[in-house]
């Protein structure tokens, strides 16, 4: 991996490939909650199936997908709150 996980008042959040987030509990390893994002079947894999981690500002997560796009996820929840096509 070439991610750095974020920890956040106890919450660790990391990626895995190609593009997963999973918030855990930074004490215990219990998962809070997962998202997959499946990028598109047309996207040329240069460097594999790996992605730059996760930035955070307040309850929102981001993460540039493998596709070229930038999704913004509720911290909390996990929901998707935008999803930018370049």
């Amino acid at each position: 991996m070439e991610a750095t996980p974020l920890v956040v008042d106890g919450v660790m959040y990391t990626t895995r490939p190609p593009n997963e987030i999973v918030a855990l509990d930074a004490a215990t390893g219990r998962i809070f909650w997962t998202y997959n994002y499946t990028p598109s079947p047309a996207t040329r894999r240069v460097c594999g199936r790996v992605n730059r981690g996760l930035a955070i500002s307040g309850n929102t997560l981001f993460l540039a997908t493998l596709d070229a796009r930038l999704l913004a996820l509720d911290a909390r929840t996990g929901q998707v709150l935008l999803e930018h096509r370049s």
